[in-house]
């Protein structure tokens, strides 16, 4: 490399250096650590800014500040900032409280983490705040055989604990996308806890979710799909298969399920691949509840012989967790 070549080659990594730097070439630019949050308050039902509400934050970790316990009252459009000096670089922990005037309630959010700075001007928006912290969830049923959309199911929410909400029932029915729309009023954030009934033609029964969790929140957020539910008989299985001789995986191996008797199932001759680990998905599905008997034929590569599992029984169960069905050991090479 000649000596000019090594000057420039000096001078962009130089320049490259400066290049990740905020303040590369700005006078000025950085100053004491501070840190500076600031935000809206707004009513959840309305948008209307909320004036004359008092935020308390109460440093419990992190990066100290001048001052561990911090007040300001939002402006004429709910708009507040919380300031203070601080150590160090990082991250401030600490309590917010939200002492909104009447008739709204005051409540308090722990564990909130701020950040820190030493570039001036910089700060952290953390959005718009509520003063009537709420819950607000889009559900999407589908049955378990075959992810059918129950449009039309009956589904029955019964507060049992947790957070206080008003109402603390309500009786929906699912669009024809298959999703319910659940809002509440919440005396406070965290969670509520209930029971959740849910009915359709689409069912051979209904079904009960228990201690189902919704969330209420105090920001104001945009409404989205929460949870899948899932309901109905399923065969969420996995096999493994293994050498005899050396108990090492069969990887690579095409596996099948013939069905040979009990419950109809979707296929009815089940193709899959061993993955590095021996093991394989059985991608069948059912509408009826009962167990389903078949034959399993393993076809690893040379020098190991196809193998053949007969008898081999599934029974089908209620939830979305795989479980492991068995694992089958095929014999060495002669």
């Amino acid at each position: 490399m000649s000596r000019l070549s090594a000057v420039f080659l000096v001078l962009a990594l130089g320049l490259g250096t400066e290049a990740c730097d905020p303040c590369a070439g700005i006078v000025g630019c950085t100053g004491a650590p501070r840190m500076s949050v600031g935000g809206q308050l707004i009513v959840h039902e309305t948008g209307e800014a909320v004036e004359g509400a008092v935020l308390d934050f109460v440093r419990t970790g992190g990066v100290a500040l001048a001052r561990d316990s911090l007040r300001t009252t939002t402006d004429g459009e709910g708009r507040f900032q919380l300031s203070a000096e601080a150590s160090d670089v990082g991250e401030v922990v600490g309590d917010l409280t939200v002492q909104p005037p009447a008739p709204w309630l005051p409540y308090r959010v722990r564990g909130q983490t701020f950040l820190t700075s030493d570039v001036r001007g910089e700060g952290q928006i953390i959005g718009r705040w509520v003063v009537d912290p709420y819950v607000e969830t889009i559900a999407q049923l589908e049955r378990r055989g075959d992810g059918r959309l129950l449009a039309g199911a009956r589904v029955i929410i019964i507060r049992i604990g947790g957070v206080t909400t008003t109402p603390d029932s309500s009786d929906l029915r699912a669009g024809p996308d298959g999703r319910i729309y659940f809002e509440a009023d919440a005396a406070e954030p965290g969670d509520m806890l209930a029971d959740v009934v849910v009915e359709s033609a689409e069912l051979a029964r209904s079904y009960r979710l228990t201690r189902a969790a919704f969330v209420a929140k105090y920001q104001d957020l945009v409404p989205q799909v929460d949870a899948v539910w899932r309901f109905g008989p399923g065969l969420q299985y996995v096999g493994e298969i293994r050498r005899a001789d050396i108990s090492g995986a069969v990887a690579g191996a095409t596996v099948e399920f013939q069905r040979t008797g009990g419950i109809q199932v979707t296929p009815s001759l089940m193709v899959s691949v061993t993955n590095a680990s021996g093991r394989f998905p059985f991608t069948l599905s059912s509408l009826d509840s009962g167990e389903v008997v078949g034959n399993l034929t393993v076809h690893p590569a040379a020098p190991l012989r196809d193998t053949t599992f007969t008898g081999i029984r599934l029974q089908t169960f209620e939830s979305d967790i795989q479980r492991l069905l068995n694992v089958w050991f095929i014999a060495p090479p002669q």
